[in-house]
């Protein structure tokens, strides 16, 4: 595609050379630069990648895209385009480059503290009836009906313009009519998602997370709430939750509801909870019929609810969605029951915010005869005013915790764990400190007695610990299989 045309709606403040080019690919990693690609540098946290512009020209890029001026005087002789945000930049020049892709495909965007994923992944096994190649992106990566797509993505839930972009066009491409994202928001404040046209939105939650990054609750919000302003179609809202209840009245004259608690266009009654399942009243839009789900926990409602809600605004009929329910599958790592040999529960969960927690604990305690016995720890350089809110709450809903790791980085493992402990009642002393994730697993499984429930949170599908800056080899379902062979 010629360059003038990939930059078309792109506010250029300066540029050098010519716009007369063909271009063949876009990267902001200057490793992957082809003769006829674009560079795009974007000014990172850790990482800017205006200090690679040299090596990019010298791997051949044909054009530069650039926020800084002081930059075009050292490119003579190379095309270098001056943009006030190079993020916001790349959106577009992403969108142009794959003739926008999401304008041929039903985007539907998913965003919240927690339940973004399990949301994605039971909707596309809902809508399987209407579409079997309905498209999921997110945290366990880029699925096309059962296919996984060999597209790398270096962003942990929403990835970055060009991937995203690149990913809808081979969607469309391979007949997808659908497809439903993860939209973090991270992905809205850094304008990965510009330039996507959705068709829904989905608010799951809001609860604290990401305050190292949004620095406020409210800042967290207004990012989330930017998804409902580029949203052609239903707002799907959380009524349960304060401020899905905000999102709701301001877009009330569009929206559809859901939740347990109130008069909801889509809600669940009369619940049943047990350790092999659940069941409930469905009741969309003053339909109701009674479902069964293998499903565990009532947060796994509030994702089901949602997912029924994005069927039915796609077109699904409320009979197709009440046979759909029961033969959705749990996904990797969202309270994912362990088999075992053993007369107690092993349970594996992602939850690591302090909502994720206490709703996973209390999930537990509801299906649970006997103890519930929790294991977790808190992420190294992220928010750290979570973590004696997470020690309260683990403390205060469980039996017994055992405090250790979860992805520590260039963090001391003791330190976290002290913060931890801060929030923990002094008259509660229903814990133990094992800063080695394994041995704090082993001592879980040591402590557990008939009829207990063990919850272990924060990894989730994750088959690694950080260290430093190196992801070591560790999966809790191996250390709990191991554990079992030599007992």
């Amino acid at each position: 595609m010629r360059l003038k045309d990939l930059l078309d709606r792109v506010k250029i403040l300066n540029s050098i050379g010519s716009l007369d080019k063909e271009i063949g690919g876009l990267t902001y990693d200057s490793r992957s630069i082809a003769s006829d690609g674009l560079f795009i540098a974007i000014s990172g946290f850790q990482v800017d990648g205006h200090a690679y512009i040299g090596e990019a020209i010298s791997r051949g890029a044909a054009a530069v895209v650039t926020e800084k001026e002081c930059l075009l005087t050292y490119m003579e002789g190379t095309t270098a385009i001056m943009v006030a945000d190079s993020r916001v930049a790349m959106a577009t020049i992403a969108a142009n480059f794959y003739q926008n892709p999401s304008r041929e495909l039903g985007v539907v965007g998913i965003t919240g503290t927690n339940g973004k994923t399990s949301t994605s992944y039971f909707a596309q096994q809902i809508l399987a009836e209407l579409d079997p190649q309905v498209g999921v992106i997110g945290t366990l990566g880029i699925m096309l009906g059962n296919k996984k797509l060999p597209i790398p993505i270096t962003t942990v839930t929403t990835p970055e313009a060009i991937e995203l972009q690149q990913t809808f066009r081979e969607m469309v491409n391979a007949g997808a009519k659908r497809c439903v994202m993860e939209v973090s928001s991270h992905s809205l404040a850094l304008e990965r998602v510009g330039e996507i046209q959705f068709r829904h939105a989905v608010f799951t939650n809001l609860t604290q997370d990401h305050l190292d990054f949004h620095h406020t609750m409210e800042e967290y919000f207004l990012e989330k709430k930017k998804l409902f302003d580029r949203t052609d179609g239903k707002r799907i809202i959380n009524c349960d939750d304060s401020y899905g209840l905000r999102l709701y009245e301001a877009y009330k004259d569009n929206a559809c509801s859901f939740g347990l608690h109130g008069d909801w266009n889509i809600c669940a009654e009369n619940l049943e909870l047990t350790i092999q399942g659940s069941s409930f009243d469905l009741i969309v839009y003053g339909k109701r019929a009674r479902v069964e789900t293998k499903l565990l926990g009532e947060f796994a409602i509030y994702n089901l609810l949602s997912a029924a809600a994005i069927a039915y605004h796609e077109g699904m009929r409320f009979e197709a969605i009440c046979k759909a329910i029961p033969t959705v599958k749990g996904i990797c790592g969202r309270f994912e029951l362990v088999e075992t040999p053993a007369d107690y529960s092993v349970v594996i969960d992602y939850a690591h915010s302090p909502d994720g927690v206490d709703k996973v604990i209390q999930a537990a305690r509801a299906i649970t005869k006997g103890r519930v016995i929790t294991v977790f720890g808190c992420g190294g350089e992220r928010d750290q005013t979570k973590r004696p809110i997470m020690g309260r709450i683990a403390s205060e809903g469980s039996d017994m915790v055992v405090i250790t790791s979860d992805n520590m980085r260039t963090e001391d493992p003791l330190f976290i764990i002290s913060q931890i402990q801060e929030g923990i009642p002094v008259e509660n002393q229903n814990y133990l400190c094992e800063p080695d994730r394994t041995k704090a697993v082993e001592r879980a499984l040591r402590l557990a007695e008939k009829d207990d429930l063990i919850l272990l949170l924060g990894k989730g599908h994750e088959r690694y610990q950080i260290i430093g800056t190196k992801k070591i080899p560790m999966d809790e379902r191996k250390i709990v299989h191991a554990y079992f062979e030599r007992e």
